[in-house]
């Protein structure tokens, strides 16, 4: 593996850690303001972890459909962090909005336009020998 491909690994690992926190910091500060655990809502709020964590397995395994998926859904809670941040609410409110659009702005950005993580998802697929399609 070359320096660039180290490189898009690490910020590949570091995106990851952030969008896990983010998941983690979205289930319990949705239940903490609530007397009781909904329970419906919170197995949909774990199944999403989930398959948040499937998803980044899977992005390190080198496959391209997982590439893309994560990459539309970091365009999608951008452009709903966005809507958020216009909701009547106070400033300080408004802090995990601008976190959640800058963790998953520099997400699309690291998976679809970085170099680095071109040469990174290059290394994975000719180590499992496959196209980058």
């Amino acid at each position: 593996m070359n320096e660039l491909a180290r490189q898009g690994r690490s910020q590949t690992i570091a995106i990851s850690i952030s969008v896990i926190l983010i998941s983690m910091f979205v289930i319990a500060f949705y239940h903490i303001p609530h007397d009781s655990v909904d329970p419906k809502k919170f197995f949909q709020q774990i199944v999403r972890f989930v398959l948040t964590l499937a998803l980044l397995y899977f992005l390190f395994q080198g496959k391209n459909w997982a590439r893309i998926t994560l990459f539309v859904l970091f365009l999608l809670a951008m452009i709903s962090g966005f809507i958020l941040l216009f909701l009547p609410i106070p400033l300080a409110g408004k802090v995990p909005f601008l976190v959640m659009i800058i963790i998953y702005g520099l997400g699309a950005y690291n998976l679809y336009f970085s170099r680095s993580f071109k040469a990174y998802f290059t290394y994975l697929n000719s180590k499992n020998g496959q196209s980058i399609n």
